[in-house]
Parts: C-alpha cells; structure tokens; sequence
C-alpha cells in the first residue's frame, strides 16, 4: 500500500558532464522545472533523482551536485553480486538454493531458504553475503575494476565491503550501469545479464515493465532506488538516493519515484513498486 505523507567500463566524466547542462538549478541544486523537487519536499527527505530517458543524453536531474557524489550502494550492488557470481559459477542460476543457517536475521523474510532471484527481491543481505564469500576476493576485485564501478574498492572484508563503507558509488554511476545491464553490453555473459534482469523485475503491465533494486545503509543513513521503466516507445532510467532517519524515510524511497513515474506518464496511477 502506498504510504501517506511524511514530514521531516563506465562513462561516469561524460554521463556528469551531460548532468550537469542540462540540469536546471535553483535554490542548492534542486532542478525545480523538472518537477523533482516538489516530491522531495511532499516527502520531506534530501537527495537525489537522475532520471535518463534510452540511452542517449536526455537526462533530468534533481540536485546535481549530489548525483556525482557517491555513496556507500548498500543492496543496490546485489546487482553486481548477481552477475559476478553467475559468471563465475558461484551460484549455478536463479534457481540454486542456499540454506538459511538459522540465526536471527534483522527482516523475518530473510529466516528462509532462498536462491539469487527471491533473496534479490527481499533483499536478504545473508544471502549475497555467502555469494561474495563464494566468489572470493580476487575476482571480486577484477571484476570492479573491469566495469569500473564505483571507487572499486573492497576493504578488509569480502563480504560487507558494499555495507561498510569501503565501496562507493554515485547515481550517474548506476545510472551508466543500468543501461549497460539493460543493453546486455556489460562484459558478462548474454545469460548472466538476461538472468539478473529478470530477478530485477517489480512490476509488470500490458505496457510496461520495471526493473528496480533497492538499498539501504543504517549506518551511513542513505537509502536507494535504481533502475528503469521500459515501454514500447522508450526505456527511463532512474537512480535516487536520499538521507535515511526514520522508517518513514525509507518508504519514501519508493513512493517518490511511484509519484514522479505517474506524473511523467510512465506508469499507471496505483501502480506499486514494493
């Protein structure tokens, strides 16, 4: 259900460059013609929003100088931990299940078995967790660094590095890597792309189909929505990320990008991404 009002490798230099003119700013950043910042005021958060209509340089932006900044990416990088992975054999497809361990996880959908696909849609973090550690830290890294994501690096622990702090990445950042995936022109295999794709699917209807991941670091307090709307006539890529303090916050994530995707014709009014 949607929520009720709250209160309170990659062409990143080109991708900002483009932001950046055609972005219109006021007031901090906030690109007021382009209808963002009213949702980020209704909501009451700060943040982000670039939103990329295919794969050319049609791009609107609310607050520029956030949306090259980069953040810690929290679940938003069970995207690349899905391809990795698959690519490496560390999980054989979307379907292979991993046994839950029994501990007590912070989300009661994580206290289950789950394979890549339902621990994608839940975000189970123990899942990707055990991935990483399956890939290994040398291929890991060889991998962030072949598609150049992010600041590329892994800090001391395999399996919390895009938790921790030591990996950061900006919304123009996931913005290029989401129309690469949706493009299968990533250097990972045509299968391993088309699965993640799949796994990423929220929302579908007679004229459209959403791939999204979300993301969320308690300890940095930023929380993220990414991907892209795909329609007949063109794809529209999205990426927000905004500062996390409460609940309500985190809810706001989605209802945010429902709204602006609505309002823009994107989506059908009610549709939920949750």
């Amino acid at each position: 259900m949607r929520a009720q009002w709250f209160g309170g490798a990659l062409a990143a230099a080109t991708l900002t460059t483009m932001l950046m003119a055609l972005a219109v700013a006021d007031d901090g950043g906030e690109s007021r013609r382009e209808g963002f910042a009213e949702w980020f005021d209704h909501y009451g958060v700060r943040g982000t929003l670039v939103l990329c209509r295919d794969a050319q340089s049609e791009c609107a932006v609310h607050n520029p100088e956030r949306a090259h900044q980069r953040f810690s990416p929290a679940s938003t990088f069970k995207i690349v931990n899905a391809l990795v992975g698959l690519d490496e054999a560390a999980v054989a497809d979307q379907h292979e299940i991993m046994r839950w361990d029994g501990s007590k996880q912070r989300i009661k959908a994580w206290e289950r078995d789950h394979d890549l696909a339902s621990a994608m849609r839940v975000s189970a973090v123990w899942f990707y967790q055990e991935l990483a550690r399956r890939i290994g830290r040398d291929r890991m890294q060889n991998w962030l660094d072949r598609i150049n994501y992010g600041n590329q690096r892994i800090g001391r622990a395999v399996d919390s590095f895009w938790l921790d702090g030591s990996l950061t990445v900006s919304a123009e950042e996931q913005i290029d890597l989401l129309r690469e995936l949706r493009a299968g022109s990533l250097p990972f295999s045509e299968r391993s792309q088309r699965i993640v794709r799949e796994t990423l699917i929220r929302a579908r209807g007679d004229d459209f189909v959403v791939h999204a991941n979300t993301g969320w670091n308690d300890t940095y307090h930023v929380g993220w929505f990414v991907g892209w709307v795909e329609r007949a006539d063109a794809t529209h890529y999205f990426a927000l990320n905004i500062d996390i303090h409460q609940a309500a916050d985190a809810a706001a994530r989605i209802n945010l990008i429902e709204d602006v995707l609505e309002q823009r014709g994107l989506l059908p009014v009610g549709t939920e991404l949750e």
